[in-house]
């Protein structure tokens, strides 16, 4: 904790939030890692799903996280249009090797997912890339989710900006309530 000091009479301090709990809000979250985002691998693991869920919400898809536990290797599900991908997400520090690649693909089969993508917090091995050639995987490693992160909060910024203060006035001035006539 860092003692703040004496402003006007009144003593505080400022208290480090614990970033591995999973009832922080997520927008709290968020404003944190794009500031912070080395510190990405502190985060609990089930709300670093919850956040990559939140990311492409922003981007126009409907997303799901599924179970934590037995969730058959998918944890989000986005739909957008005709289209459905299938998530796995990974916190680790550690590359993602070329087998946990595959029970993602085997993940996809099973739940007949034509498109699956594979967010993770640090990077891929070598010879991942590989299989994106012959299969409709999307990989987003740290630095990239890092940029979307960051799209996205640019995003959510414009759309919470936007003044509706005269959105009544301008289309619904000459509109009467049914009851009203």
């Amino acid at each position: 904790m860092a003692n703040v000091g004496c402003f006007f009479g009144l003593n505080g301090c400022l208290k480090d939030l614990d970033y591995n709990k999973s009832d922080l809000p997520l927008s709290e979250v968020r404003n944190y890692l794009v500031r912070n985002y080395e510190n990405r691998f502190n985060v609990n693991p089930r709300f670093f799903e919850e956040l990559v869920a939140d990311v492409y919400r922003d981007f126009g898809y409907q997303a799901i996280c599924t179970g934590y536990s037995n969730d058959g290797g998918i944890d989000v599900i986005l739909v957008k249009d005709d289209l459905t991908v299938g998530i796995q997400v990974k916190r680790s520090k550690n590359k993602i090797k070329l087998e946990q690649i595959g029970s993602l693909l085997d993940s996809l089969m099973i739940n007949e997912y034509k498109a699956g993508m594979f967010v993770c917090a640090s990077d891929f091995q070598i010879g991942v890339y590989t299989i994106a050639e012959r299969f409709s995987i999307e990989f987003i490693n740290g630095n990239r989710f890092y940029d979307q992160l960051r799209e996205a909060q640019i995003i959510r910024n414009q759309l919470s900006n936007i003044d509706v203060s005269n959105i009544k006035n301008r289309y619904y001035d000459d509109c009467y309530l049914m009851n009203s006539l």
